[in-house]
């Protein structure tokens, strides 16, 4: 005989509950609930078709696209994959390039914003829930959720196991440590030094607004060990802010924007300090020349945050306000206007968005027409030390950017260098492969160039589009604005020059205000008419001084880097003008 199971309901009391439905209403309720799965997906495919008929077939209509395999979308995803990791051998793309090429394609499709604003704004103005990139916390206080990765994954000396769940095409992952070790080792050969400054993230000092139960200072708990083994390389000099943050926190209150990644000013200003400090200690520095004369002039601006920005709301304004700071901007005595670089200076700066805030409009305390605050980093470092900088700077390529930016500078140039200060996020530092790659840090060598760079002048020149780098979500990431990179080949030069080469890498605007431009849809193949002036010129001229850059192509030759400000696509038959 066999025994009955038990009824655990039965066991412990519970009372039982028993729902019968006939067979007509249990189709009745799976097909309310199938249309309420295809309702959506089925109304917005027509609804784009009509539109295509409209405007003459130009929409982008998912259904038909999820069909066409073989297109220039796939084969620009399989492209931008091979170019980050080299273990990938197929010219082809296949079915997983298609469906990745696709996903991308509707996460930018002009159709999801206002879909996706207005579910956001209910999340975030009914239930205080932010997104994949952005974790509300306690008081109004925002926090990036990369940097939150940063102190509770992995970290910098555990590598990531393996998983079946993992991209087999997701970019090559380097970790940060045997990178920074093999740059100190490249600067040493060249007889400079290396200053490693890690600017604590915000939930490392602020912790309470984030969790109750949390205490700072919040660390990794790898952290200390992986600073120390940095220290421990002979050519590595590394500061740790950490407990100077700790300190301005229990005198003055926050250290960080509440609605902002990056640091109040004033916490900028005891940084730049800090790192005056131990470069006054090198004892070369006394022999400088510090004739530097400037003037401050204290403004009030007031910003709501990229954090609140990567949130994408319809009206952010009616549910934040924004943050004001009082600033000090340090001008040339002179000139009355924000320093300028001095390119021939013993002393090096490279930096992400940190340096930049306060300095940078494009990403935040900035005014209409303004191309430089000069309230930054750099020129609170400058005035302490009373000599001007040579900078190298964009926002979020702290990690690999600037360092290949450094690495471009002609031989005799980098042979006038005595120091190298370079300010970075510890989140970049300490992020794992996963949060790492979706972060978009990257950590690669770079080789600095042996030869000598050459000047270029503005030129109008009919190109073809050889390379191009890829473009990040311009929703999800911590910048409003960003450039792109392209190698180019020069067909003929229209006006202007000389043009001492057939190649050049030329930067164009991808997006603005978190806005696609037309630029971002140019491919590899395409020929235009690009109308160039060198990045330096942009850089004082277009806004574009330490705006991010996007840029995975790591040339290292010495190309003219080249702004372009206005390009216009040609037919392949088309004659140049």
């Amino acid at each position: 005989m066999s025994e009955k199971m038990e009824n655990p309901y039965e066991k412990f009391g519970a009372h039982a509950c028993e729902v019968a439905a006939g067979r007509r209403w249990l189709w009745i309720f799976a097909g309310i609930f199938c249309l309420g799965i295809v309702a959506a997906p089925i109304g917005r495919n027509l609804y784009e078709a009509l539109k295509s008929v409209e405007s003459g077939g130009e929409r982008w209509i998912p259904v038909v696209k999820f069909w066409d395999v073989d297109n220039e979308k796939t084969e620009e995803a399989l492209r931008q994959k091979r170019k980050k990791n080299a273990s990938i051998t197929r010219t082809e793309p296949i079915l997983r390039d298609h469906l990745q090429a696709f996903e991308g394609e509707i996460k930018k499709a002009d159709f999801r914003d206002a879909i996706a604003s207005r579910e956001q704004k209910t999340l975030t103005g009914v239930f205080e829930e932010g997104n994949l990139k952005v974790r509300i916390g306690r008081d109004g206080w925002f926090f990036y959720q990369p940097a939150v990765d940063a102190l509770t994954r992995y970290g910098p000396l555990r590598p990531e196991p393996d998983s079946v769940m993992k991209d087999p095409d997701r970019p090559e992952w380097n970790p940060a440590g045997p990178v920074i070790e093999r740059f100190a080792d490249q600067l040493q050969e060249r007889n400079i030094e290396l200053l490693l400054v890690p600017v604590p993230v915000k939930a490392m000092i602020h912790p309470e607004h984030f969790d109750a139960g949390l205490e700072a200072p919040l660390q990794h708990p790898d952290q200390e060990a992986f600073y120390e083994k940095l220290r421990s390389h002979e050519n590595i000099e590394l500061l740790d802010l950490t407990d100077l943050f700790l300190d301005l926190k229990a005198k003055n209150g926050p250290v960080f924007l509440k609605q902002d990644t990056h640091w109040t000013h004033d916490t900028m200003q005891a940084a730049a300090a800090a790192v005056a400090a131990a470069v006054n200690e090198k004892p070369w520095f006394d022999s400088l020349d510090k004739n530097l004369e400037v003037k401050t002039e204290t403004v009030t601006r007031s910003h709501q945050g990229d954090l609140v920005g990567m949130l994408s709301l319809p009206d952010s304004a009616a549910l934040f306000s924004p943050e004001t700071q009082e600033i000090e901007c340090v001008l040339d005595a002179e000139t009355g206007k924000p320093l300028t670089d001095d390119p021939a200076s013993p002393i090096v700066l490279l930096g992400d968005s940190f340096v930049n805030i306060y300095n940078t409009p494009g990403i935040g305390f900035g005014e209409e027409g303004e191309s430089e605050i000069g309230a930054g980093f750099a020129a609170a470092l400058a005035r302490n030390l009373g000599t001007r900088l040579h900078s190298f700077t964009s926002n979020g390529e702290g990690a690999t950017g600037v360092r290949r930016d450094f690495a471009r500078m002609g031989k005799s140039d980098v042979a006038k260098k005595k120091l190298v200060i370079w300010v970075v996020a510890a989140r970049d530092l300490l992020l794992s492969e996963t949060p790492g790659i979706s972060a978009g840090v990257q950590w690669k060598d770079g080789v600095c160039n042996t030869g000598n760079t050459y000047e270029q002048g503005p030129a109008t020149v009919i190109a073809t589009v050889a390379e191009r780098s890829g473009l990040g979500n311009p929703k999800q990431t911590p910048y409003e604005n960003s450039l792109f990179s392209t190698l180019v080949e020069v067909e003929s030069v229209e006006e202007g020059g000389p043009f001492g080469g057939k190649q050049a890498q030329v930067f164009l605007w991808g997006f603005q205000k978190r806005k696609l431009l037309p630029a971002s849809n140019l491919k590899v193949g395409d020929r235009v008419r690009l109308d160039l002036i060198p990045m330096a010129e942009a850089d004082a001229t277009e806004g574009t001084k330490g705006a991010n850059r996007s840029d995975d192509l790591f040339l290292m030759d010495p190309l003219p880097q080249m702004f372009a400000r206005k390009f216009t696509p040609l037919a392949p038959t088309d004659e140049p003008k």
